[in-house]
Parts: structure tokens; C-alpha cells; sequence
């Protein structure tokens, strides 16, 4: 049974301006899994997609160009993230369960 895929979309409106101007739409990965933020210039957004069951930012230029991936997690969520004010670092909330196993094995003897 195939899965059914989305066809995700993010519209940027003008919000400062008086004309009518249609929205431009970018394609954007359909695994999105958390906020979309703009970066810190405003040429680019920025969003969580989750393959796998690991999360991973990705950007996504305005300008239509193809979007890449800036963390190379191999596990783990990622709840937040944030920019520096130059641009040049990005902070991360990160969420990884970790758990051990411990087996008992009654062997029949009692203590004395």
C-alpha cells in the first residue's frame, strides 16, 4: 500500500504593500517536522524534516534554488533552534531517549 504524499507549499505574501501582488510559492519538503523561521539575512527559511525518525535543518533559498541540509544528525529531535545575531552560528534544542537493558536470570538458589 503506498503512503500518500503531500504537495507542501510555502507562500510569501508582501504584507507592507498596497498592491495585489500573488503570493510566491516554493516547494518545500514535504517530511517538514517542526517551525520554519526565516534566516537571519531573510534570503533563505529554514525548517526541520524528519527522515527516519531523525531530525535534520535544512535550508531553503527564497530566491527558488535548491535547498540543502546544514546538520548531519544521525539520531535525535530537534525541538527548536535559533540563529545568532550575525548569522554565523545556530543553537539547538535537542531531544535523544537513551535506555540499557538489564536481565535477571533466577538460577532456583536461595540464600542462606
Amino acid at each position: 500500500m503506498a503512503v500518500p504524499t503531500a504537495d507542501l507549499k510555502l507562500a510569501l505574501v508582501q504584507v507592507n504593500s498596497n498592491s495585489e501582488m500573488s503570493p510566491q510559492l516554493l516547494d518545500v519538503d514535504p517530511r517538514v517536522s517542526g517551525l520554519i523561521q526565516f534566516t537571519p539575512h531573510g534570503d533563505a527559511i529554514a525548517y526541520t524534516v524528519k527522515d527516519r525518525g531523525v531530525d535534520n535543518v535544512w535550508i531553503q533559498p527564497l530566491d527558488g534554488s535548491k535547498r540543502r541540509l546544514i546538520t548531519h544528525f544521525s539520531s535525535g529531535s530537534i525541538r527548536s533552534f535559533h540563529w545568532s545575531p550575525n548569522g554565523k552560528r545556530l543553537a539547538l534544542v535537542r531531544l535523544e531517549f537513551t535506555s540499557d537493558v538489564i536481565l535477571f536470570n533466577d538460577t532456583g538458589t536461595q540464600a542462606q
